[in-house]
């Protein structure tokens, strides 16, 4: 690396990171020439150091988007469930942006181009990101760390930037919610290909409906075997109980004793990195979502994710009480509104009972011919 400048992968330009007056600042500069990218280390440079004397006379408390994101994460990001990729999305607008542009200088097009950009990085599994991935990975960060600023910290933003209305252009399109259930045949291929220390913790989402996050989270201190509840953490911080039923129950009583703390654990196949072979580990967010894109491919599912595992959950709850205000409270939904995408599963289950019931009813009373003249013959309970 040139001082100063040096080469990322998967970019053909110089990026630039230097720290002045205590801070860092960093970010592409746009070029594949090294004397170019020289010039513009120092504008950026000069850039800095006029930001901090700006900074340093107003009363503001901060005006660069770098001090925006630190405020932001100190404040609201680290306590978020999923933190670290809270704070890779920062330093990835960051890098994008630039740490010491000022809050009043990011305008609609700069929004428009960090969204380009993300949209056209490809997948860790090939092909281009998901719509919902640029929207939770730039689009929405950048919203939130802007109008926290303003809203926290009174700082002036561009006058272009606005409210709902301003960041609903900016938001790529989602598919609409879909509803995945997993059949009796695919169930049995999962586990049939499934390790056996990682199948607890599939059966575990299916039985609960939990999030991949949520069953690794789980710890012994949050079951409850006496008065049969389970505390799930779940997303933005909540802490809640659901019912621990039998079936449940069983599956978690013979996991006692593998780990202190832990509840679903796998076997570490050898040792390295501090862990003996034969000895059980706690299962991690990243090696559950290893393990299960490996399972999925040896069992031949094609179109299921994890978080569908929750939707199967959901399905057959609803299937088989009817009720959607029980499946609201199992998939801890703030709004029955979320709820309403299983609705399909109950006036499926209606129409097909209506249609028992008309069956029914014309084998009772088939009409019949009479000299010319449809009669309609009445049921002997009725005669």
């Amino acid at each position: 690396m040139a001082k100063g400048i040096y080469r990322r992968e998967n970019t053909p330009y110089w990026w630039y990171k230097f720290e002045y007056g205590g801070r860092r600042f960093r970010g592409s500069t746009q070029t594949t020439s090294e004397r170019e990218a020289r010039r513009i280390l120092a504008e950026a440079r000069d850039a800095a150091a006029q930001e901090m004397k700006r900074a340093a006379r107003s009363e503001g408390p901060f005006l660069t988007f770098g001090q925006a994101c630190e405020a932001y994460f100190d404040e609201v990001g680290q306590h978020h469930a999923g933190a670290s990729k809270t704070s890779w999305s920062l330093n990835w607008l960051q890098a994008e942006i630039g740490a010491h542009t000022r809050l009043d200088a990011i305008d609609g097009a700069m929004v428009m181009r960090v969204v380009s950009k993300r949209r056209g990085e490809a997948a860790r599994l090939g092909g281009k990101l998901a719509h919902s991935t640029v929207n939770r990975s730039a689009t929405e960060p950048l919203r939130k760390v802007l109008l926290h600023a303003r809203k926290v910290h009174g700082a002036e933003l561009h006058k272009a930037i606005g409210g709902k209305q301003f960041w609903k252009q900016y938001l790529l399109r989602e598919p609409a919610a879909r509803v995945r259930e997993l059949k009796a045949e695919e169930e049995q291929a999962l586990f049939d290909a499934c390790r056996d220390d990682y199948a607890p913790i599939i059966r575990y989402a299916l039985l609960t409906g939990c999030r991949l996050s949520e069953c690794v989270r789980l710890t012994w201190a949050d079951v409850d075997f006496g008065s049969r509840l389970i505390v799930i953490r779940g997303k933005g911080g909540s802490v809640l109980p659901i019912p621990m039923p039998p079936a449940v129950r069983e599956l978690l009583w013979d996991l006692r004793g593998k780990h202190k703390t832990a509840v679903f654990t796998y076997t570490a196949q050898r040792t390295r990195d501090g862990r003996k072979a034969s000895q059980q580990q706690p299962i991690t967010i990243n090696g559950l979502s290893t393990a299960w894109r490996r399972i999925k491919e040896k069992a031949g599912l094609e179109d299921y994710r994890f978080h569908d595992n929750r939707h199967t959950t959901a399905t057959r709850v609803l299937r088989a009480g009817g009720n959607l205000g029980v499946v609201k409270q199992l998939l801890r939904h703030a709004r029955i509104e979320t709820t309403m995408r299983y609705a399909h599963v109950h006036h499926d289950d209606i129409a097909a009972a209506m249609q028992a019931a008309a069956d029914a009813a014309s084998t009772a009373a088939k009409p019949a011919r009479k000299r010319g003249k449809v009669v309609a013959l009445v049921p002997k309970e009725s005669a």
